[in-house]
């Protein structure tokens, strides 16, 4: 979905058409009195769901339903109601009392009851059923760093602090109980021997969101030591990234590598976003590692679908939309443009906040002009706008930026 996002916004019309349609036919999937959506419908009119509800399921759709009221939100508010709803069930029935968040939740209530029976009643009669599918409760660091990034993403189509409250809370936990040393992550507490690249892509992800979101140079510091441990654990010699280390001890099919295309997907995009943040070269190698495993001829052969390989492959090889805001962060009027900024949809953005009292930024490839007051500048291709003052002309400076000569 992102990718077909990435291409509506360019003007692709099959691409747009594509991304409504599926989004609009996946709202019948949401559990309308609880909240949530469920896994998959098992016929194509998507009317036949699979009732579990997994943090993937729920983390990739409020994300991509946030992005998508970035992009068409002025013509309605469904694409933000379908992700509050999924936000709703997230926050009231998946939400740990002392912090993270539960794995995922059954289909089936028990042998004797299965999961279209029981959400086809209405939630008073759940609730006074006295009994429900099992939540695993379980709190790995890799489905909360799905949830932090989708919590950064609803904050950024919003600007509604309680989503991003609750991303730094989460962030929190999960570095408290889950961190296991040079910015590594385990994916349980009884877990911390053997990492797990899906753990560690999931978090490092979560820290970029964060820098993106909030400005703060901490997050992306987080998300380069998380990206470097990786680097040094994970690391196959010809390409890609292992799933996790190879048990020196194993025999037979256990001694083989194992490397998942949805993880090195995560693993180039993310790194290729810390290149551009920080003009570090080592994080372009890093992306451009795990994009020879997602092109080798072995994989492309045998997989037909792969829509992440396409969304790397896009990112990796053009640069991000590059929106500054140059001014105080205690500015109202810099917050007020960095919060525009934040509401431009941009699936390959490239968003920051320099206040001149931080020194330079990290990666500072842009010389901005002094201005009497906050401003906003866009650049792409080395080409920069003129600085915008007020925050309801950001999307349109961007615009005019990405849209071609006639």
């Amino acid at each position: 979905m992102e990718y077909a996002l990435a291409r509506a916004q360019a003007g692709e019309r099959v691409h747009e058409l594509m991304a409504r349609q599926t989004l609009n036919q996946a709202m019948l999937l949401i559990d309308t009195d609880w909240g949530g959506i469920y896994q998959y419908s098992d016929q194509r009119d998507w009317r036949s769901p699979h009732y579990e509800k997994i943090m993937l399921t729920q983390t990739s759709a409020m994300r991509v339903y946030a992005l998508a009221h970035q992009l068409w939100g002025s013509e309605n508010e469904d694409y933000l109601g379908a992700a509050k709803l999924i936000w709703r069930y997230l926050e009231e029935r998946m939400g740990a009392p002392d912090g993270g968040f539960y794995t995922s939740q059954d289909a089936d209530v028990d042998a004797n009851m299965d999961g279209k029976t029981f959400y086809a009643m209405a939630a008073e009669h759940r609730d006074k059923l006295g009994r429900q599918p099992r939540i695993d409760q379980n709190r790995y660091a890799r489905e909360n760093g799905w949830v932090i990034a989708a919590l950064a993403s609803m904050y950024d189509a919003t600007g509604e602090s309680a989503y991003l409250n609750r991303a730094l809370s989460t962030v929190r936990w999960i570095t408290t109980n889950r961190r296991i040393g040079d910015g590594g992550f385990a994916h349980v507490d009884e877990d911390r021997g053997v990492p797990f690249l899906g753990d560690n892509i999931a978090m490092a992800r979560a820290f970029v969101a964060l820098y993106a979101s909030t400005g703060e140079r901490k997050w992306l510091d987080e998300a380069k030591r998380t990206l470097t441990f990786i680097q040094k654990q994970l690391r196959q010699d010809m390409a890609g990234y292992l799933s996790h280390p190879i048990d020196p001890n194993a025999v037979g099919v256990f001694k083989r590598p194992r490397l998942l295309v949805e993880e090195n997907v995560a693993v180039a995009r993310v790194a290729n976003q810390v290149r551009w943040y920080t003009g570090e070269k080592r994080f372009g190698d890093l992306a451009e590692h795990a994009m020879r495993y997602l092109a080798s001829k072995g994989l492309t052969d045998i997989r037909l679908f792969l829509y992440g390989v396409l969304l790397s492959d896009l990112e990796v090889s053009n640069v991000p939309v590059h929106i500054t805001v140059v001014g105080a962060k205690s500015d109202k009027q810099a917050q007020a443009l960095y919060a525009a900024a934040r509401r431009y949809l941009g699936v390959f953005k490239r968003l920051e906040w320099w206040d001149r009292s931080e020194g330079p930024l990290p990666n500072a490839d842009v010389k901005y002009p002094k201005t009497p007051r906050a401003a906003a500048f866009a650049c792409t291709n080395q080409t920069c706008s003129l600085p915008v003052f007020e925050s309801d002309k950001v999307a349109a400076m961007v615009d005019r930026l990405l849209t071609p000569p006639k």
